[in-house]
């Protein structure tokens, strides 16, 4: 055998949480934490009107949206370009999926899912000042989950977890899913 040596890059180990979507709906609502589950209820008394779509625009306009939002709360989220490729290497068996609300006329909020066979991941979420107030993102990953549910997906990968109590992981770990973390990020020399 051929033995290697290898050095540990300066990244911080890939977290997230996986949705088991085999769980009836109602084994998944028991599953929330009560705090996520109050705050779905709450968006669902809101009368916004949750749209689907593969659509090239809707992609953009959600991208556009979630730039606004990394430049001004100052932080690291999906590179765009991958997003863009992603929209490009479209097919019938991996596909992108935005998931918009509005109130009235005023879109409040919108999640971007990538679908893979049977298989989800969380990619974006963006949300306006109003959309925060009516908790949209529980509504929107609450009706991306039971949507692809009805398709027999199996799993939905919550996305990347930032750690350090963020207001993401709070919301991501709120859903109670099997937690995991990868053992790092290596460089065979």
């Amino acid at each position: 055998l051929k033995s290697f040596r290898s050095k540990r890059l300066k990244f911080s180990n890939w977290k997230s949480s996986v949705i088991d979507l085999n769980k009836s709906l109602d084994e998944l609502t028991f599953d929330l934490k009560p705090k996520w589950r109050n705050s779905l209820r709450k968006a669902q008394k809101q009368n916004l009107i949750i749209s689907r779509s593969s659509n090239k625009k809707d992609i953009e306009i959600l991208l556009q949206y979630y730039l606004q939002d990394v430049k001004k709360k100052k932080f690291k989220g999906v590179n765009p370009e991958l997003i863009k490729k992603m929209v490009q290497l479209q097919s019938d068996s991996e596909k992108l999926y935005v998931f918009k609300a509005k109130k009235g006329d005023l879109e409040v909020g919108s999640i971007l899912i990538s679908k893979q066979f049977k298989n989800l991941i969380y990619l974006i979420g963006w949300s306006s000042e109003e959309g925060r107030k009516f908790n949209v993102n529980y509504l929107l990953l609450w009706e991306a989950i039971t949507y692809f549910k009805s398709k027999e997906c199996k799993i939905f990968d919550l996305g990347g977890l930032i750690g350090n109590n963020h207001p993401i992981d709070f919301f991501k770990l709120g859903m109670n899913g099997n937690y995991y973390e990868n053992s790092g990020e290596y460089l065979v020399i």
